[in-house]
């Protein structure tokens, strides 16, 4: 047959065969133009028959020939080749999948991406597929993980862009904190609590003479359902004997000294970021308290103080008139437990009680009527969480003893369903969300939860392993 009746038969369905053919018999003409036929019919061709027996050196050149719109086609391909001859394929299946073109897919199929088990089975392949859809989620995707204290570098206070993965370092809290919460409201970071440290390597003493005698009638008063506290009534809504005011006392308190260590707050305003402010110190010595911002006010939820008494104890604090009043307790005595804001109503989940016991109990305040009521309970218990919010959902994540489980509540149907787990196990994770991504810090490594694919991933690793931290979005 001549090379010309050869180039009129060259299509879709015969291309792959008559490619081997021009390769063995140094036809350069009839191999050119099936490239050609195999670059503009790529969806066809990969559905072949032949496509499956190819050998990997041939696969790997053809899929080479494609263009950036196949890519659904193209690891509908690489799938079909890998399970044709699994046990020689699939370790190749992680370098095929790095050479996949993600941006012409649509959501839908990014979500069959997902779920496909040579993909699942695989972290490389997990990290590839979110790292993609991180860029492709907005144009472009931004946002900052600003990381406050934790365990191993207390003052340290680090800004990590998500996508350029860099590190900046911003001034030093005044006092080194692990176990603190952190607030974030328009450009302002509080930070509140926590266990005072002296320096990177060791911790202040938490009975020190400064502190003894501060907050001494606390203890008998905790780990249960109070009504009055430390002398504070509970009934709250402007009845001035229940406000801690300390606004006219900021100035006076020295860099130096932050205030009364465990019961201090600072604030750093990040238009301008020189310094940590120091604010009036709260009520009691909060160690591994809860946080949110509803309207204004800045809550706080359990702890424990500096006898290692946990907490039911809560308060607020008015941004605007730097004034810390006391509201309800909450139902069970809580630390190490995981608060968030949703529908405008605070959400306290897990922890442990007084007696170390890990707790599954959830409870939901009602900033109108300072009320505490009991929700749906977590699935399992869990100590040590974190907890965000995304798209009205409440996320549960991790915990000890280095729990990867994670789980979600619907808010308007009351219910928790276990979802993906996390990659890595490590105890007290932080976590924020940007966009529509959930990032944890855990050790120094930082993962990423996309819901539209139900899928963990590492996203980057950090300076330093972080543990115990406060972690905002900024």
């Amino acid at each position: 047959m001549c090379k010309t009746a050869l180039l009129n038969l060259v299509s879709a369905d015969n291309c792959l065969k008559f490619r081997a053919c021009a390769q063995r018999y140094n036809l350069d003409e009839v191999f050119v133009k099936t490239n050609q036929e195999i670059t503009s019919s790529f969806a066809e061709v990969v559905r072949q028959d032949d496509f499956v027996q190819l050998d990997i050196d041939n696969m790997s050149a053809v899929i080479k020939l494609k263009d950036k719109t196949c890519g659904e086609a193209l690891f509908t391909g690489i799938v079909q080749w890998v399970n044709h001859n699994p046990l020689q394929r699939e370790e190749l299946f992680v370098n095929l999948f790095s050479q996949m073109e993600f941006s012409s897919m649509s959501k839908d199929f990014l979500v069959h991406v997902s779920k496909e088990n040579l993909v699942r089975n695989s972290s490389v392949c997990l990290s590839l597929l979110v790292d993609e859809t991180l860029k492709l989620a907005q144009s472009p995707f931004t946002g900052k993980i600003l990381i406050v204290g934790g365990n191993e570098s207390p003052n340290d206070c680090v800004v990590y862009d998500v996508i350029t993965r860099q590190p900046t370092h911003l001034p030093n809290l005044n006092i080194g904190r692990s176990g603190t919460a952190a607030v974030k409201v328009g450009s302002k970071v509080y930070v509140v609590g926590g266990f005072a440290a002296v320096d990177e390597d060791g911790y202040g003493d938490s009975d020190s003479n400064d502190n003894e005698d501060h907050d001494s009638d606390d203890t008998d008063e905790e780990g249960g359902q109070s009504d009055d506290e430390g002398g504070l009534s509970n009934d709250v809504g402007g009845h001035g004997d229940d406000e801690v005011d300390l606004s006219d006392d900021e100035d006076d308190l020295s860099d130096d000294e932050g205030g009364n260590e465990h019961q201090s707050c600072e604030i750093l305003d990040l238009n301008e970021p020189t310094e940590w402010k120091v604010l009036p110190d709260m009520s009691k010595h909060r160690l591994n308290c809860g946080a949110g911002f509803i309207a204004d006010h800045i809550y706080l939820t359990g702890g424990q103080n500096q006898n290692a008494t946990t907490l039911s104890s809560c308060e607020k604090f008015d941004i605007h008139n730097k004034m810390w009043t006391k509201i309800k307790n909450m139902l069970h005595a809580r630390e190490e437990h995981g608060t968030v804001v949703c529908n405008e109503s605070l959400y306290c989940l897990g922890g442990y009680d007084d007696e170390t016991v890990v707790l599954s109990s959830c409870e939901r305040y009602d900033v109108r009527s300072d009320v505490w009521n009991e929700i749906a309970p977590l699935s399992e218990p869990r100590g040590g969480l974190t907890c965000v919010v995304l798209d009205g959902n409440i996320y549960a994540i991790g915990g000890f003893k280095n729990l990867k489980t994670v789980e979600r509540l619907n808010p308007r149907l009351g219910t928790w369903e276990n979802i993906a787990p996390l990659q890595h196990d490590h105890g007290q994770l932080s976590a924020c969300v940007i966009g529509n991504k959930i990032f944890v810090i855990g050790g120094k490594t930082v993962e990423v939860y996309d819901p539209t694919l139900n899928v963990w991933a590492t996203a980057f690793e950090i300076e330093k392993p972080v543990s115990g931290a406060a972690v905002v979005a900024i």
